[in-house]
Order: structure tokens, then sequence, then C-alpha cells
């Protein structure tokens, strides 16, 4: 390496720049360690009066911001030293971070990838040494209309999630329509979304472009809801009657603390869907007997008149289709048709599910030759034939 061959690493290029501003445009943590290692200096101006963490703020380069701040101490100086240098317009890092840190392709500041990276400790120099600049950098939007506490509940960075919720607008959305909480619901991210239910300040009824609710994409990505809707539940009641701060919950506040849930339960999303479809479809019997306690209805239909049944019976989820037909009106879902004339012994038959297709025939299902397609007609067959088999009339 040319560092290794006593090369002076302060030497000055086109515009004035050094091999530490070209490190930190181009974000380049490892570069910038060795070159401090060399006692590179911070110190140095570029022709257009800007110190190498100018630059990195600037390129939104928030790996390379750190890595100077960081190495500040080799070289005698203090990190708030760093972030307290002025360019020639007098301007502070944090203030290129934020007016000018934006990647013009993506809008991404140093705050945002700090956030994105789960580092905590950068933000809290940032927001440190110049609190006003930083709450300012949690306002903006890069091109994904993402501030930084939405980059950070993606990305289940939970820590900075309480970090930067005192200061952030906990439901701004993105341009998808995903606050905060919607985001941390829609990637799974379970701690992330204890943290946000448990806050105060949260909007649970917010949706997003596909009209679903926190409960619809909790449950699409396989979140443990039981867990979800017992922090919610206990989280939702008021102080004095809260098992975390309190004895002696009584049942009336139990019930209204559960009514917020209990909506969520049962709103449809685009498609017509509730929350008890998508967890009929995973195939997941706890999400499914969660949603049934707090008064999730079985009989909703989607907009192809399909209930969870029927979504339980083409997807092959036996032990769904079980619960389901348990439920006080299970005997009616069992012959329900849908918009295309099938009902769930024909979903269950045509995609062969021999163990629903018994099960449905033992619980009474009709057998029905109204749909005449080939398709129906096969799945005709096949549930004679399994009848047969099992004897039933």
């Amino acid at each position: 390496m040319l560092v290794e061959k006593h090369i002076d690493v302060d030497v000055s290029g086109s515009g004035g720049y050094t091999a530490l501003h070209f490190a930190a445009a181009g974000d380049h943590p490892l570069c910038i360690k060795t070159l401090l290692d060399r006692h590179a200096s911070l110190l140095i101006r570029s022709s257009n009066g800007t110190f190498p963490v100018h630059t990195a703020a600037k390129c939104g380069a928030a790996r390379a911001l750190e890595a100077l701040i960081l190495g500040a101490e080799s070289q005698g100086l203090e990190p708030r030293m760093v972030l307290a240098l002025k360019d020639r317009e007098g301007q502070l890092p944090i203030h290129n971070a934020v007016n000018n840190g934006a990647a013009e392709d993506t809008g991404c500041t140093p705050v945002h990838y700090a956030a994105t990276q789960g580092n905590l400790d950068l933000l809290k120099n940032l927001n440190e040494f110049h609190p006003d600049s930083f709450r300012g950098a949690l306002k903006e939007e890069d091109y994904t209309g993402r501030t930084p506490i939405h980059w950070a509940a993606i990305f289940d960075h939970d820590t900075v999630v309480k970090y930067l919720i005192r200061m952030s607008d906990i439901n701004t959305f993105d341009r998808n329509k995903n606050t905060p909480l919607l985001s941390a619901a829609k990637n799974a991210c379970w701690k992330t979304l204890m943290v946000l239910l448990t806050h105060k300040d949260t909007n649970t009824e917010v949706i997003d472009v596909n009209q679903r609710n926190v409960l619809h994409l909790a449950v699409r990505q396989g979140v443990n809801l039981e867990e979800t809707l017992n922090v919610w539940k206990v989280t939702s009641l008021p102080i004095s009657l809260n098992p975390l701060t309190s004895c002696g919950v009584n049942d009336v506040a139990a019930q209204n603390s559960v009514r917020d849930i209990v909506l969520r339960c049962n709103e449809e999303d685009k498609t017509g869907s509730t929350p008890l479809h998508y967890a009929a479809s995973r195939g997941d019997p706890k999400g499914v007997l969660s949603l049934l306690s707090l008064g999730a209805k079985t009989n909703v239909k989607n907009k192809l008149r399909q209930s969870p049944f029927h979504i339980a019976c083409r997807y092959g989820r036996y032990n769904v289709c079980l619960l389901l037909l348990d439920q006080a009106d299970g005997s009616r879902l069992k012959n329900e048709q849908d918009d295309a004339g099938e009902s769930p012994l024909h979903m269950a038959a045509a995609r062969g599910f021999t163990d629903i297709v018994g099960l449905l025939l033992q619980r009474g299902a009709v057998i029905s030759k109204y749909k005449l397609h080939l398709e129906a007609l096969t799945s005709y067959s096949f549930i004679t034939s399994i009848r047969n088999k099992t004897g039933r009339k």
C-alpha cells in the first residue's frame, strides 16, 4: 500500500481535496481508519473550505462520518470538536447533513443512514451537539417518503426507535401510507412493534395503500399474534387499571381495553379480506384462536365472496378448518359458495386435499354439481370416490 511507503497522506489534489476527503465522499470507513492511523489530518480544508467531516455529511456517508468522529481521539481531538468545525460559509457538519447531505437521487441524510444501521451512538452525538438541526433532520423524507424513524422500524432497531420516538412524528406516512407502526408489522419486526404498540401516541387506526391495518400486516408476516394482542390489551388499559402499574383490573375495564383491537380484527382491506382471512391462509391455528377470542367474525366475505373457511380449504389448512367448523356458524360455512360457484368442498377436492374433503363429508357438506366445467366434474368424481370409500351416503 502507498501509505506504507511513507507517502504524504495529506497531499491535496484537484480542488484541494486530500485522500481523507475522497474516502469520506465515498463512504469508506476502513480507508479512513487506515489514513487516520497514518496521522492524516482531519483539519485540512479543501479549496471550497470544507473539512473531511463536512464532505461525509454532505454526501450522506454515515459510516464515514462515524469513522471520522471516532478517529478524532487518535489525533487528540474530542468528537465534539470535529462536529464543531465550520466550513467557509460557517456551516456545521450537521447543517450539511440536513440541508445538503441528501444524495440527490435518494434524499437520504446521514441521519437516515445512521437510523437504518441502528447506529445509536452516532445519532446521540449528532443530537447532543446540535439538537435543533438534528430534529430538523428527523423530519426529512427520502425518495420513498420515509423519515429516519421509518428506517429504524423497518430494520427492527428498537433501541433507536425508543430514542427517536421522543423527537419524531410517530404517525408520519411514507409514500405507501406506511407509518413506523405499519412498517414494523409489515417487516415482522417484533421488538419494534412492541415499542410502538406500547407508546401512548401511536395511532393504531392507520391503514396502508392496500387498506391493511397493523393486524393485517402482522398476520401476513407470521408475527406472534397472541403476544402482540396481549401487549396491546395491557397497554390500552387506563393507567389506574393497568396491571403493569397497578392491581385489580376488573372485567369491564378489560373489555373496554380490547374495543380498539376488535375493530381492527374485522376491518377489511382492498380485497375485502380481514386479518382472519390471512391467518387462515397461513394455516396459523394460534393466530386464528387469538382473533376468534377477540370477536373476529368468521362469516365476513372478501370481494370474491370467500370466507376465511373458503381460504383455509383452498390452501389445505386442516387444523384451521377444524377450528372454524367448531365455531357456532361452522355448519353454515361448509356449504357456502363463492362468486365462482365453488364451495369449500370444491376447493379442497380440486387441489387434492383428501383430509379436508373427508372432514367436510363427515360434517355433512353437500356435494353439488353447480359448477359444470372440467375442474368441477373432476372434483365431483374425486369427492364421490372419497364418499364411497368412507361409506358416507
